[in-house]
């Protein structure tokens, strides 16, 4: 008999005698398992479910995460508030996101077409 620190999420482990009704114990991460068949903890260990107990454990650093790039000025596909609608995209289109970027929707009305692609970006054809 051997005792192990179960690594796996979690370990059913029968405990019923061949012929009885199924009964098992039900073990999670971190637990102390005893386990009698050395090719069940051989198996076991192999991928990785359990340790030793014996062993100390092993934990992995943290990983640094970068921080997020930052957007590129000169790319207008996108602007503030949603994709940039394209050049040959309906008046209403520019008007709802003019006015999703904070222009009232009387003052976007009143603009042209024309005028809405000046202020708020080119878009892409």
């Amino acid at each position: 008999m051997a005792e192990y620190i179960l690594t796996a999420d979690q370990f059913d482990q029968i405990v019923s005698e061949p012929g009885a009704p199924l009964a098992y114990k039900r073990y999670g991460r971190g637990d102390v398992v005893t386990i009698d068949d050395a090719e069940d903890a051989a198996r076991l260990l192999k991928a990785g479910a359990i340790r030793s107990a014996d062993q100390p454990e092993v934990v992995a650093p943290e990983p640094v995460s970068s921080p997020p790039a930052p957007a590129d000025p000169n790319d207008i596909s996108t602007g503030p508030k949603g994709p940039v609608p394209p050049k040959t995209g309906l008046k209403e289109l520019w008007v709802e996101y003019a006015v999703d970027n904070g222009m009232t929707e009387s003052d976007a009305e009143a603009l042209s077409k024309q005028e809405l692609i000046a202020k708020f970006g080119t878009g892409s054809d």
